[in-house]
């Protein structure tokens, strides 16, 4: 297993009524495990050949494993907790990108038909990109693109909010950010998919990831 840089250091894990966190996903478990569990209790379905592995990992000793095939990607069902509205909000992980070609979806609660609502966080190429779509579903309120991520290697990436401003990090620094804006990101019904774009194949995660994890305020 690759050793982790003494400045990546694992992400502390604080009370989730002090942290506003709504999601983690620890990724931690026996090499081939096919048991995801989120930390606060929301049911996590797999699909495809997405396993735990020992092979590469960010924090622990284990992270999640997407080989990046049509059906390799994890859901949880569509939830209150994952409607932002003009509140903040981040969306964070540690990603080891064993493919950087394309669009590589990492979470979106997007809709697999129709008007878009909700967040779209993901790769594109080598840089970072996230889109928000509101105040009505189908308009987009901001997409921003920056950064460089490096292949077979790890970084952390955010997508968040923070008082208007919608913002992109890798490894703790803002690569790109947009203006300041009041309205609200559409309220999304779809589930929230990591690793897959329902709406377009082709668009899946090829990787690791570890410490996943969803704020809201």
């Amino acid at each position: 297993m690759m050793a982790l840089p003494a400045s990546l250091g694992a992400v502390p894990r604080p009370a989730a009524s002090a942290s506003g966190e709504v999601l983690r996903l620890e990724f931690d478990g026996a090499d081939g495990s096919t048991t995801i569990v989120d930390t606060y209790g929301k049911p996590i379905s797999r699909s495809g050949a997405v396993v735990l592995s020992t092979a590469q990992a960010y924090s622990g000793a284990s992270s999640g494993y997407f080989p990046g095939g049509t059906s390799d990607y994890l859901t949880t069902p569509a939830s209150a907790d994952f409607n932002f509205g003009a509140g903040d909000f981040s969306v964070k992980a540690a990603v080891y990108p064993t493919a950087l070609s394309g669009l590589r979806i990492l979470v979106t609660n997007r809709a697999s038909s129709g008007s878009d609502a909700g967040i779209f966080f993901l790769l594109s190429g080598t840089a970072l990109r996230g889109l928000s779509w509101g105040p009505a579903a189908g308009t987009t309120m901001s997409d921003i693109t920056g950064g460089t991520l490096m292949l077979n290697a790890w970084q952390r990436v955010e997508y968040r909010r923070v008082s208007g401003q919608f913002q992109l990090l890798i490894n703790d620094a803002v690569v790109a950010s947009s203006a300041v804006l009041a309205s609200a990101i559409a309220d999304s019904t779809n589930a929230l998919r990591i690793g897959v774009d329902p709406s377009t194949t082709g668009r899946q995660y090829a990787g690791y990831m570890d410490q996943l994890v969803v704020r809201k305020g």
